[in-house]
């Protein structure tokens, strides 16, 4: 038994699947409630034609998602199709398995692989008697082979069934010895064969109609992918945007005047000099993720203390900077012989400044 396929067998299966739910889609009809929904009386060829453009936006995003899993799909069938073969292979019949009608040993003539898709494999092997052809089957464990039990539809009990092999005819006899009932049952391999044949045939003509259409290239899934991340990236911004429309903060932080080294140098200049403190110059910009300008300027107001005026200026500066994007450091400033020095912050970005005004 060969369980490990080629590779084609496991690309052409996935693509036989993606083309079926694409086709499933594409022919379904329009909604029945397009009129309501719209308000107005709508012809069947308007609802034609939105059923068409509704289900060819479904199958854009079905087409890309199915490209999307193809890799790991086919690999998990193929790793899971190469454990169950190796799984066979490797596993030896059972010894001392004896006849029960003349005790002979047995030997093994065929093995089939049962697997419940969960981690459960085993293999039943078929014996067969030598000497008088007796068969039974047996696990790869030694546990034996029950065949399955038909209970009589009328009584419940077991059926005795047997069966007739006439070419490729095979007819299963079914009788209750309880009640009397029996019935057969024809299974045509020949038949059976056929119809294989016509399926594969149908799935061969398929994926050659079809693949190219719902099937997407390299090329193709790419640019999905990439207006997946971009379509993704426009949701998660829009998003932010209204939650931060719906923020007090944000339209708090608008408002700021977002003054440039320049128009803050002018304005403290300005308003500072009414208090008698002149000569304001900043030094070289500290530039990080905020830029941090240290600063000196002079009391010309000589009557004034240390205390007084290092205090004066703190409070200058914060009612002179709390419109702005500028606020003064924590450490405050420093006082000696006249000169004052400190440290300005500046914010840009929107984050930043709803920060701002929170605190």
């Amino acid at each position: 038994m060969d369980y490990l396929k080629d590779l084609q067998y496991y690309e052409d299966l996935y693509d036989l699947l993606t083309i079926k739910q694409c086709l499933d889609v594409e022919n379904q009809p329009p909604p029945q409630d397009l009129p309501k929904f719209y308000g107005k009386k709508i012809s069947p060829e308007q609802a034609k034609g939105i059923g068409k453009s509704v289900n060819g936006f479904l199958l854009y995003f079905i087409k890309g998602d199915r490209y999307k899993q193809r890799s790991e799909r086919i690999k998990e069938w193929t790793l899971r199709d190469r454990g169950r073969q190796e799984f066979f292979d490797r596993t030896s019949p059972p010894t001392g398995i004896y006849c029960s009608n003349c005790g002979e040993v047995m030997k093994s003539k065929v093995k089939t692989l049962e697997d419940d898709f969960e981690g459960h494999m085993r293999v039943l092997f078929f014996f067969e008697c030598p000497a008088c052809h007796k068969r039974k089957g047996v696990y790869n464990n030694s546990e034996p082979f029950v065949g399955r039990i038909d209970p009589c539809p009328k009584c419940h009990l077991k059926l005795e069934i047997s069966y007739k092999r006439d070419g490729e005819v095979i007819t299963t006899f079914r009788k209750c010895r309880s009640c009397g009932f029996s019935d057969t049952e024809e299974e045509d391999l020949h038949k059976e064969n056929a119809d294989w044949e016509e399926r594969q045939k149908s799935e061969r003509k398929m994926l050659a109609e079809y693949r190219e259409k719902y099937c997407l290239s390299e090329k193709e899934g790419l640019e999905f992918t990439r207006f997946t991340i971009l379509m993704k990236n426009f949701t998660e911004m829009t998003e932010a945007n209204k939650k931060k429309q719906e923020d007090p903060a944000y339209h708090k932080a608008m408002k700021l005047k977002k003054l440039t080294v320049v128009e803050l140098e002018k304005m403290l200049a300005r308003k500072l000099a009414w208090s008698k403190y002149s000569k304001l110059i900043f030094d070289k910009p500290e530039i990080g993720k905020q830029v941090i300008v240290p600063f000196t300027v002079r009391d010309s107001d000589t009557t004034r203390k240390e205390y007084d005026s290092a205090n004066l200026l703190i409070k200058l500066l914060k009612k002179a900077l709390s419109p702005t994007n500028w606020r003064l450091m924590s450490e405050g400033v420093t006082y000696r012989l006249g000169y004052i020095y400190g440290r300005l912050k500046g914010y840009e970005r929107e984050e930043e400044l709803m920060e701002l005004v929170r605190s």
